[in-house]
């Protein structure tokens, strides 16, 4: 499994944002309350307890996405969950640089690595040509699979959808298509 660098809101700026005034542009009246009800059971359901209403801040991810980058480079799968544990479960600032220093430590990365990540403009560039291609294909959010190259399934798919998809990719190459499964 390889993470590709996608990022929701790539135009924030570097410090990020307020979190509920993200969530007001972006969700109006919608926004606070039980918003996050469906995304709370479907998580407890699978054993994860969320922390939404923990996340102060909307992050811009490049460096994030960078960590993630570098650490796969390296064989080193761990970040991503780290990260992501580190968001949406503690509510973590991922705009805080000794808050990314300390998620990349926890997940194993090496210093050399990590500073990369956080502090090479070439690497975030490498991340932003990375995302910036995910959208000349198609890609419009996340999550969004990819299948041996071949089979796309956009948005919160359930466990048969996607083991639907890896059979169907896993066809030889004249029997699979080029979208989402039946």
């Amino acid at each position: 499994m390889r993470w590709h660098p996608f990022q929701l809101n790539p135009d924030l700026p570097a410090e990020g944002i307020d979190r509920a005034d993200y969530l007001k542009m972006k969700f109006g009246d919608r926004a606070g309350g039980n918003m996050y009800d469906n995304v709370r059971r479907a998580a407890a359901d699978v054993g994860l307890d969320l922390a939404m209403d923990d996340i102060e801040r909307q992050p811009n991810t490049i460096r994030a996405h960078s960590l993630i980058a570098l650490a796969q480079q390296h064989n080193q799968q761990k970040m991503v969950e780290t990260l992501f544990e580190a968001y949406f479960q503690k509510g973590v600032d991922l705009t805080s640089e000794q808050s990314l220093i300390e998620t990349a430590r926890e997940a194993g990365l090496a210093e050399p690595l990590i500073e990369a990540a956080l502090n090479d403009e070439s690497v975030h560039e490498t991340v932003r040509a990375a995302d910036a291609n995910a959208r000349q294909l198609g890609v419009s959010g996340v999550p969004f699979f990819i299948f041996n190259q071949r089979l796309a399934v956009s948005g919160a798919a359930g466990a048969e959808t996607l083991v639907q998809a890896f059979r169907k990719a896993s066809e030889p190459a004249n029997d699979a298509e080029v979208n989402s499964p039946d």
